[in-house]
């Protein structure tokens, strides 16, 4: 009865862990699409697609990070999920959203840069 019991509470608190993983990718692609909707201004039958490839690109993005590869294998790994999501986008964006999209993610990384430089410089108390 033990066991049952045991297996019972360990099925749930993986399903709960996965369902809780699930619900945090929506909400970052949620999120992520928004930021991109706000920026290129597609409009809003573009959205549950963008919505879709972007909870691709980061499901995939989190597994990387969460896998036991070295971390030259991880970037390459997110690079190809990024060149992936480019390429969904572009077959779905007007050559003017594509461009606008483009610089979205230019900004993205210099902003990025500037907040890992900023952590490394940073003195931890």
């Amino acid at each position: 009865m033990k066991r049952i019991k045991n297996l019972l509470l360990l099925t749930f608190v993986l399903t709960s862990s996965l369902t809780f993983a699930q619900q945090n990718t929506s909400a970052a692609a949620s999120a992520l699409t928004q930021k991109m909707k706000a920026y290129i201004g597609f409009n809003e039958a573009l959205t549950p697609k963008v919505q879709e490839i972007n909870e691709a690109f980061i499901t995939k993005a989190a597994a990387v990070k969460n896998s036991p590869e070295a971390r030259k294998e991880k970037m390459s790994d997110v690079k190809e999920a990024d060149k992936e999501r480019t390429a969904a986008l572009k077959a779905i964006f007007s050559d003017e959203e594509f461009r606008k999209f483009q610089e979205f993610k230019k900004e993205n990384r210099q902003e990025l840069k500037k907040t890992v430089s900023k952590r490394k410089t940073e003195v931890p108390e």
